[in-house]
Parts: structure tokens; sequence; C-alpha cells
């Protein structure tokens, strides 16, 4: 009798895993397609990234008034263009937005590795005006789904996993989407205490890498003891760049060369780019309240502003990828080359791509002690930085369509790879 009760719950317990097996099998083959449906193609969307420009200005005076109740108009074109960046970050992906007078519609297409056969994930939402927000319709391939029901499970999900309210209350900050032909217009509840709770949220993070916050806290130490005196010029980025990278050499007899030159390309970014780096790490300024800083600011080729772009791009790489690296630079360009901007600049793009290229050799296990033995012997910004001579910049959005069309065309490409020669010949 206790063989046969055995084989019976042993029968009813590979039966229940067959069926669920089974019903993600057949999910799965629900919401795999062989097409995307999404056509856009990226160049096209960022062609009016300019159009992002006054979005900017409007989210900054939007977090001066974030203890007020507000409205945010979001256009079909600056939609578009975010996704069209995001396109440029990772090709597999695609989307596109169409906003009409009652409902707007976003498609979103993602290409699988070929493991899957190349098959394509594929979401359709069909957003509807009127209080909050109401995914009227959803769509995951051929799968329906209840949207404002998945929308809140999804907020749920992370609610419980962060052990705060803060997805669900987000969604009830929005009072009302609006739609005027191609404006998305949203309104706001005061959103200053969610903020301050996101920060707060965002310091508790138990995933904090502890030893990636006390290495780089130690080289902004170092920085901080070992930084030049104060003159009446700026300094060259070089001269830190010499300093730091002899001690991570030293450091790094002892310790992994790629997680001893992550640690110190964060530590420069903060110490002389933004301390809002230090965000992204955890609490690594040496003493409390006080930021570690250079007694001069640095510079590339003269320029203050290619000192920024070059380590913003390198912390950018540790932080992210290298195709959302130079998707967030080329955005930025774009975006200058608005009436109001400084215009599309090539030589900040080169300052942005070498930037990204010296932190992936630094992050390269295989190349990374080379790299430390390399900059800890620099004698001028020319051992590590490009020659920028010849480079266009300043450019208005006619003037770069002129001559260059759009992202994808053979001239830019044509250009972008004349700067990566110039990089490459460094290494």
């Amino acid at each position: 009798m206790a063989g046969k009760s055995l084989k019976k719950w042993l029968y009813i317990t590979l039966s229940v895993f067959a069926g669920v097996f089974v019903s993600l099998c057949f999910l799965l083959w629900l919401m795999l397609q062989d097409e995307p449906i999404v056509s856009a193609s990226s160049h096209e969307q960022l062609k009016q990234a300019d159009s992002l420009a006054p979005l900017r200005s409007q989210l900054r005076a939007a977090y001066k008034s974030r203890e007020r109740d507000q409205q945010l108009k979001v256009t079909d074109d600056q939609l578009n263009s975010i996704l069209g960046t995001m396109q440029r970050a990772n090709g597999d992906f695609r989307g596109q937005a169409t906003v009409g007078n009652e409902y707007t519609v976003v498609g979103l297409s993602y290409q699988l590795p070929s493991f899957f056969m190349n098959q394509f994930v594929n979401v359709q939402m069909r957003v509807k005006e009127g209080p909050g927000i109401d995914i009227e319709e959803l769509q995951v391939g051929d799968l329906s789904l209840p949207g404002n029901s998945m929308m809140k499970f999804v907020a749920w999900v992370f609610d419980v996993y962060t052990d705060e309210l803060v997805a669900a209350d987000s969604i009830k900050s929005v009072t009302r989407v609006d739609f005027n032909k191609q404006d998305i217009i949203v309104s706001l509840k005061p959103v200053g205490s969610l903020i301050r709770r996101l920060r707060v949220l965002g310091d508790q993070n138990d995933d904090t890498d502890k030893e990636l916050v006390a290495r780089v806290s130690y080289y902004l130490a170092y920085l901080e003891d070992n930084k030049l005196p104060a003159l009446r010029r700026s300094l060259s980025t070089s001269e830190y760049v010499k300093i730091l990278f002899t001690e991570v050499a030293k450091q790094s007899s002892s310790r992994l060369p790629e997680k001893e030159n992550e640690a110190a390309i964060l530590a420069l970014a903060i110490f002389d780019g933004s301390p809002r780096f230090a965000q992204f790490v955890g609490k690594v300024q040496p003493r409390p309240n006080v930021y570690a800083r250079p007694n001069n600011p640095m510079t590339l080729r003269n320029r203050r502003d290619l000192h920024l772009h070059f380590i913003f791009s390198a912390a950018l790489e540790v932080l992210s990828n290298n195709g959302l690296t130079f998707a967030i630079g080329e955005l930025k360009e774009l975006v200058d080359s608005s009436a109001n901007g400084s215009g599309f600049s090539f030589v900040d793009l080169a300052a942005d791509m070498a930037g990204a290229k010296m932190a992936r050799m630094l992050l390269d296990p295989a190349q990374a002690r080379a790299m430390q033995l390399k900059l800890q012997k620099v004698n001028s910004e020319d051992d590590f930085f490009p020659s920028i001579n010849g480079l266009p910049e300043g450019l208005t959005k006619d003037q770069f369509e002129n001559q260059y069309e759009h992202v994808e065309s053979a001239a830019y490409k044509q250009r972008l790879g004349d700067i990566q020669s110039r990089i490459n010949a460094l290494y």
C-alpha cells in the first residue's frame, strides 16, 4: 500500500510539473513573434532631438517646484527622441509612440538572442486620457493582458522587494493624463516627499558593494592628500591621472587590477567631475560633509568642458555599458544643436569616446595591468587623449543636417571612424 501511495504522489507531482512546463512554453509561444511591430529607425527619431532642450529646462523647473501641484508637457517628438536614443544604446531594442487626441499608443520591440532563434518580444500599450494612469490595452505578442492590473502588480513586486511603497505612490502621484494633438500633459501631486524617500531608499540599499565603496573612498582620500597646490591657472587632467595611477599600480600588486581601476575612475569623476557620482557608489567622501576636490579645476586641451566630457564618459562606462555611454553623449550633442544650444560638437564627442575607450581598457582584465603602467608614465595629454585638430563643432541643426544628414549616414560614420582611429592610435 505504501508503495502504491508513493507512486501515486510521484505521478501527481510529475503531472503538475509537466502541466506547469507546458503552460509556460505555451505562454512563451504566445509572447514571441517572428517580426518586430516597430519599424522606426533611430536616426529618423533623433532628427528632433533638439526638441529635448525645453524638456530639460522644464524638468529642472519641476524639481524646484516639487512641493507644489504641477504639470509636465512631453511632446511626441521628445518621447520618440528618447526612444531613439535607447535604440542607439541597444540595437536590439526599438520603440515608437503615437500621441492622439484621446489616446497614446506605445510600441516596443526587443530582439532576443540567437538561442531564441532571434524572435521578438513585442509590447503594445494604449494609454487613455483621464484621471491617473489608465492603460486601457496591453498586448505582449499575441497575449492580451489587463493593463492597469499588470501595472499595479509590477509596482507591488517592486515595493515588496524594496520594502517601501515608492512604486505605488509614484503611480498615485499622477493625478491626470491629457493628450492634446501631439502633446502629453501629465498632472502631478507634490512629489517632494517621494523624491526624499527615493533618496533614502538608495542610501539604505543593502546591495551596495562595500568593497567598492572602501576602494573609491581610499582613492578619493589619496587624491585629496596629494592634490597639487593652488595656482592661477588650471591643471591638465594628465597630472592627476599620473598621480592617481601611480598609486593604483602599487595597490594592484595584491589586488585585482581591474577592480582597482574601476574604483580609481569613479574617484577621479567624484573628485573633479561631480560629487553626485558618489550617489551611485555610496558614502565615499573622506571627511563628513566636505567634498574632496582639487585646488584648481582640471582641463584637457586647455578646455574645462573636454575634461568633463572625458571623465563623465569614463565613469558612465563603469556604471553602465559602451552603447549607453555613446548614446548619451551623442544625444547631448544633438540637443545642443538647437537654436539656444552651443551646437553639435565632434570635439565633445571625441572626448566622450576617448573617456569610454580608456575606461573599457582599464576594466578589461587582460589589459588592466598594462593600462595602469601606461597611465602612471604619462608625460602629456597626448598619451591618452586624441588630437582634436580639424574636428567640427558649434554646428546648428541645419548645418549638421546639410553636412551629415543624420546619425546613420555614411558621412557621419566616416567622421566617427576618423575620431576612433585617432583614439586607437594612442593604445
